[in-house]
């Protein structure tokens, strides 16, 4: 009960019925709360193997896509660490050869 609801409903007088909606959110919420029980399976899509053994050379193709865009959103970022460290100076490059901001 809110603050506000506390202020309208007099001291001693019965708590109103929680509203539906607050018992569906408390529901949702303590389903969220615990783990999941069972994992997910993949059974269902093989229903889907008449649809693709169809176009069999275009779900091969989609597939090495698939492949090769994952492998290169995990490569990328790698690359231009790579990139930016090789720039950058190190400790012992410092030392030998200070920077400074002359012109």
């Amino acid at each position: 009960m809110s603050a506000a609801e506390q202020l309208e409903t007099p001291r001693g007088a019965p708590e109103p019925p929680r509203d539906a909606l607050l018992d569906e959110e408390a529901l949702i919420e303590s389903q969220i709360a615990e783990p999941a029980k069972s994992r997910a399976r993949l059974r269902p899509l093989l229903a889907l193997a008449p649809y693709v053994a169809r176009y069999k050379g275009r779900a091969i193709l989609a597939l090495i896509s698939l492949t090769i865009a994952a492998i290169t959103t995990l490569v990328v970022p790698v690359a231009v660490r790579r990139m930016i460290l090789s720039v950058m100076p190190t400790s012992e490059t410092c030392a030998v050869m200070p920077i400074t901001n002359e012109k």
